[in-house]
C-alpha cells in the first residue's frame, strides 16, 4: 500500500518557507546561504537515493528451513543479506559441499545500504 506523502511534504514545505522567507528579510545572504544549502543538500539526497546496481558474483549461502519452508539466504560481497530460492533450488543445493553460488540479481541501494532487491538466477537457475 502506497504511502501518501503529502500531509508531512505540504507543512515541511510550508516551514521551509517561511524560514526562508524571514531569513531574507533579516539579512539577504543569510536567505541565499540558506536556499544554497537546501537546494544542496536536495541535490545529494536525490544522487543517493535509488541508485541501482546489478551484481553477478559468487555469494555464500545458508540453508533456512522454518518447517516445511525451505529457502536460502544469500551473503553478497558487501555483506548484505538476502532471502531467495526456491524448492528446486533448495533440495539442489542442501547435497553440495561448497557453499558458495553464482547469483546474478539487481539491488537498489539508498545511500550504500541495500532497500530492495530482484534475483534473476541462482546457479544458472531462474527465479
Amino acid at each position: 500500500m502506497p504511502v501518501n506523502p503529502l500531509p508531512i511534504l505540504i507543512p515541511l514545505i510550508l516551514v521551509w518557507g517561511a524560514i526562508a522567507f524571514f531569513l531574507f528579510r533579516w539579512r539577504r545572504w543569510r536567505g541565499g546561504l540558506f536556499v544554497a544549502l537546501s537546494v544542496a543538500a536536495f541535490i545529494v539526497h536525490i544522487i543517493n537515493t535509488g541508485v541501482e546496481r546489478r551484481l553477478d558474483e559468487q555469494m555464500t549461502f545458508r540453508l533456512v528451513e522454518v518447517g516445511d519452508y525451505h529457502t536460502l539466504e544469500l551473503t553478497t560481497s558487501r555483506g548484505d543479506r538476502v532471502k531467495a530460492g526456491s524448492p528446486e533450488l533448495v533440495a539442489r543445493l542442501r547435497s553440495r559441499t561448497n557453499h558458495t553460488v553464482r547469483v546474478s540479481m539487481t539491488g537498489w541501494y539508498d545511500y550504500g545500504r541495500l532497500r530492495a532487491f530482484r534475483v534473476e538466477s541462482i546457479d544458472g537457475v531462474s527465479q
